[in-house]
Order: structure tokens, then sequence, then C-alpha cells
């Protein structure tokens, strides 16, 4: 009787349902969570990624699963970095419609795909979480749920809803990270041994910087009074009394000291060149308005070549057998102009040859592999020509272009005792009203460059009658340049560049030159 009465009463079978829902309300929410979590988008796939200046754009293997996008360098490697897309931004390239950022924790990554439509597919899938806020697609799911649970108004019940959908977003988060941090760890041997030297050094520069700041303090007192009269001394005696700190006061000072002041057999030599008559071979005409300002950098470009590498000034950064790259820092008007200096010889190839496929313009973009396009401009003699060329963009700084001509000459006069003959090419950057640049993103550069190359016959072959052949030669080299990027690129990125390229490039034309004399016959 009194079950039938309960069974009855409307409302005990809503105090039943209550009880019911407080029971098994946790478990069926857990349910709930736990198969959308199993159903979240799932993409994979390769994608061109930005590392750095150095390496550019390089292949990267992605993976977007619960959340969370994690890439590595192949799909059979371990994860290398990790983002969640939940706080994630996307941003479009609108350069390159392939292309688009994904920034997050501190971080943005540059991406690209192959095409626009696997473009579309990663952008759908990340705006997706990124719109749903990591897991908030999931209150659609539990919206029956809820509604039940405002029967009896309970509002701790939607909290505990909210604080399950944190936790299993968390849970995925640690998971991944987990992942990362023990496949990380595993392909790192002796993390100790690595931890412990880290620790090492940092107690060293500690160390060194105690030491350094205790110096500055023991300074000897009046020292900077006796470098006031020394000064005075010094004005008073005449001013060339050696090297004093004023002659050091600045970079710049330094640079223009070493032009003036070169021992006296680079002043001789200057003054040499100056007198010599070897400027009646030049093809360009004398009247030309061009004609001093080449004569005149290109003599300058030769006597710069010829000095020589002074210890102190000049610093090695490359050296590959007969190959070495020597470099000063400089830098104009916050700009990176670093003057380079190399020295390279080559066997079996002659001056004239190696120099006449770096100024003939129809090689250029067979061996440079910088260009995207070179137009001769006007070609004023054999010997002298204005070229514009386009350079390939390295992204993300802008797209280079030069305008400059180029002359070259036979400079017999001031070739080595042991030398045949001697050749240079000079480039220098000009102005024409009619040259444009290409469009309005891109930058001009200028540029001075000069190639001095002579032909060294091996000893005792000059005094046979037999004909020289290219075992008996080699090609002497010496190559100066110095170039303004017209445009801010940070200073680090583009000395680690150049540093790379410089060495790259003469091993890449000579390399050239020799595929292309190869089996022809000696041209002196």
């Amino acid at each position: 009787m009194m079950e039938d009465e309960a069974a009855a009463d409307p409302r005990a079978s809503e105090a039943a349902a209550k009880v019911s829902l407080e029971i098994g309300g946790v478990e069926d929410m857990r349910a709930k969570i736990s198969s959308h979590t199993q159903s979240l988008l799932h993409l994979e796939g390769d994608l061109l990624k930005w590392t750095n200046y150095l390496s550019g754009w390089q292949l990267r293997h992605f993976e977007l699963k619960n959340g969370v996008l994690v890439y590595r360098r192949a799909e059979s490697k371990g994860y290398e970095c990790s983002m969640t897309v939940k706080d994630a931004t996307l941003g479009e390239d609108t350069i390159n419609r392939c292309r688009f950022t994904l920034s997050g924790s501190g971080v943005m990554w540059h991406l690209e795909a192959r095409s626009m439509a696997e473009r579309n597919q990663w952008i759908s899938a990340l705006m997706k979480c990124c719109n749903d806020s990591g897991y908030n697609s999931m209150v659609t799911d539990c919206d029956s749920v809820d509604a039940s649970m405002n029967l009896n108004g309970n509002a701790k019940k939607v909290n505990l809803a909210d604080s399950l959908r944190q936790l299993e977003l968390h849970l995925a988060q640690l998971s991944a990270s987990r992942q990362l941090i023990s496949e990380r760890f595993s392909s790192v041997p002796d993390c100790d041994m690595l931890i412990e030297t880290i620790q090492n050094t940092e107690n060293i520069v500690q160390e060194c910087l105690e030491s350094l700041t205790t110096m500055e303090g023991n300074k000897p007192a009046g020292s900077e009074d006796a470098l006031v009269n020394l000064r005075s001394e010094q004005a008073r005696l005449g001013g060339d009394c050696g090297i004093t700190a004023e002659n050091v006061a600045s970079e710049e000072e330094w640079h223009d000291a070493e032009e003036i002041t070169g021992d006296e057999s680079s002043i001789e030599m200057a003054e040499e060149i100056a007198k010599s008559d070897y400027l009646v071979k030049i093809g360009i005409s004398k009247n030309h308005v061009l004609f001093s300002e080449i004569d005149h950098i290109t003599t300058e470009q030769l006597r710069y070549g010829l000095s020589g590498v002074e210890d102190g000034v000049w610093e090695l950064f490359a050296s590959e057998g007969q190959m070495k790259m020597y470099k000063r820092d400089l830098e104009i008007d916050g700009l990176v102009c670093d003057p380079l200096k190399a020295t390279h010889s080559v066997k079996g190839v002659s001056a004239r040859e190696y120099l006449h496929y770096f100024f003939d313009i129809r090689y250029k973009m067979d061996w440079d592999g910088t260009l995207d396009d070179v137009k001769l401009i006007e070609k004023l003699s054999e010997d002298t020509m204005v070229l514009h060329q386009v350079h390939k963009r390295v992204w993300p700084a802008a797209q280079r272009e030069s305008l400059f001509w180029s002359h070259m000459r036979r400079v017999d006069p001031h070739k080595d005792p042991d030398a045949l003959d001697a050749f240079i090419v000079c480039n220098h950057d000009t102005e024409r009203p009619e040259v444009n640049l290409t469009n309005k993103a891109c930058v001009r550069v200028g540029l001075t460059i000069a190639m001095i190359c002579q032909t060294v016959v091996e000893k005792g072959r000059l005094q046979s009658s037999e004909p020289l052949t290219r075992n008996d030669i080699s090609c002497r080299i010496i190559y100066v340049a110095q170039v303004n990027p017209g445009g801010w690129v940070p200073s680090s990125a583009l000395r680690v560049v150049y540093k790379r390229e410089y060495p790259r490039f003469l091993k890449r034309f000579t390399q050239y030159v020799n595929e292309k004399t190869k089996g022809n016959a000696l041209e002196l």
C-alpha cells in the first residue's frame, strides 16, 4: 500500500529522480566529456616552418591533436616543440597566401603550406580549436545534463562540470608535454654532464665579472690627470710621436689612419699606379661622364686589394685550402658595412679566363645563385657596362636589387714578379633616373667590389721554348668587397649570412670556371 502511494505521488517521483541524478550525474558527465575528447579534431601533415636567417624555411611534420599542435623534424622523429591552440592567435601573410602565422605562449610560428587547399585545411582546423577555446564546444554536449541540474537549482553541479572540462584540457596538455620531455631527454646523452658544464661556465663568467669590478675599483688615483698631461706634452712636441689613445679613439679614425699612414711600399705603389700609362688600354672614352669616377675607384681598389692583410686590422673568418677570407667590423649609420678581403689560388686557369666569366653578363645567372634576374642597362664599351640585378628575397627581409657599373682592365705594370699578367674587374653602384625599383617593397643596395687576378707560371717554365699548358699555370686571386644593405637588417643575422655565403660564392664560382675551361685551349 505504501509503495502504491509513493508511486502515485508526483513529488515522490521527482525526489527519486533528483537522488538518481545526484548519484549518476558525475559519471554521466565524465562519459560525455570522455566521448567528446575522443572525437576532437585530429590533423597531421608536413608544413614549411621558418627557423632563422641561417637555415631559412625547413620542412617539419605537424600534428594537431587534443587541442595541442606539435611538430618534429620528420614523422619518425621525436617531438621538438608544442603549442596549445586554445589561446593562440592566427595571422595571414599578405604577400604569400600559402603562409600564415600562429602565435601563443610568447612565441610565433611562421608556417607555409604547399597549396592553398592544404593551407585552408590547417586554418579551418586551427580556427575551430581557437573559436571553441579549447574544449568550450563541449557545453553543447552537456546541455541536457545542465538542464536536468536546473531542476533543483544546484549551481555546484555547473561549477563541477567546468572544473572537469578544465581537468580534461590540462590532462591532454600534460600528456603531450610528458611525451615531448621524455623523448628529448632520451635523445640527449650525459644530461647531467651537460648541466654541470653549464653551471661551471656560469661560475667562470661570474668570477670574471667580479675580477673586472675589482680592477676598476683599484684603478690608480690620478691616472686620468696623467693622461691629460701626456696629451698636452704630445701636442707641445708635435703630435707625430707614435700611437696614443687618440689614434684609436674610434674604429672610423683607425681605418682612416690605416689608409693614410700605410708603409712606404704601399705609398710608393699608389704613386706608381697613378703615374703609369696603362690607361691607354681602357675602352671607355675619357670624355664619358663616368670616366673619372670609374678610373678613380678602379685605381683605388687596385691599391687597396694589393696592400695585403695587416695583423690587428683584419680578422680571418674562413679558411679552406688555398682560400682565406678576412673581415673587419664596420657600421655606417647603424647599418653593417663590413669590408671583406679574400685570397685564393686556382690551378690550371689563367687570370683572363677567370675574370672573363666573372665579368661577362652571359654567365652570371649560371654561377650566381642569389640572382632572380640580371639586365644590361647600357654597354659603354667592350670593357665597361651598366647592370641591374634583382636578388632573391631572404624572408622576412625586403628584397634587394643593385644598379652598378662594371669595368675590366689589364694592369700588367702591377703584377707580382712571378706573374705573367694581371687583370682587375671593378663594380660600383651608380644612379640612373630611368631605372626604377622593381617594386616599392624592394631596397637598392650600395656596393664596391673588385677582383684582381694574376696568371702565375711555374718556376723555370718561362725559359722553356715549349708552349704553356694548364699544368704550368695557376690563377692568384684577390677579392675585396664592401656592401651597404640599403635598409636595416639585424647585425648578427647579416654577419652570420655573409660568413656563410661569401666562401660558398667563391667556391661555387671557382668550380664553375673549372668546368667551363676543362678540355679547352689555354687562353692568356
